[in-house]
């Protein structure tokens, strides 16, 4: 009976220590899924469902947008990690994330291969109250695809 009040007290420590929030009662990070994300294309970009996590991938144009519409309680600094992979030979092209008038621009890291994905620091936006619009767009392309992209997290700072 001791064992299993304890194992219990333990999940229900780790799950309430998933559920960080800032003190003002918004939540510590925003997290944009692929598969939230509207995509503006007249090319291949497409959403790639794939378990355990869907991707945009087949990105091949400067002209493909990939956007996120999200609100923010919690107004102020937030650190974005995007969630990407690229196969070596396609490695080394630009991209950037737009808030309002703040591009981060990073350069496609080389993850080996398409289903291996790395998580890539971009820098910091600075979001308001109220609803926000984060949208990345290929700036500069090695090869023939950018990158593939599992999802961008934004971290209060």
């Amino acid at each position: 009976m001791k064992k299993g009040l304890i194992i219990t007290g333990i999940i229900l420590l780790i799950s309430m220590a998933s559920c960080v929030t800032t003190g003002g009662g918004g939540p510590a990070e925003i997290q944009l899924m692929a598969d939230d994300a509207i995509l503006t294309t007249d090319g291949a970009l497409i959403l790639e469902e794939n378990d355990p996590y869907n991707n945009v991938g087949w990105w091949e144009s400067t002209d493909d947008l990939i956007t996120w519409n999200f609100n923010v309680e919690k107004p102020g600094k937030y650190k974005a990690i995007v969630n990407i992979s690229c196969a070596s030979s396609f490695a080394g092209a630009t991209i950037g994330a737009t808030v309002g008038d703040i591009t981060l621009e990073i350069e496609v890291p080389d993850t080996i291969e398409w289903s291996t994905y790395y998580d890539v620091e971009m820098g910091e936006f600075n979001l308001k109250a109220g609803e926000n619009t984060l949208t990345v767009q290929g700036i500069e392309i090695v090869d023939r695809f950018f990158a593939n992209i599992r999802w961008i997290k934004l971290i209060k700072g």
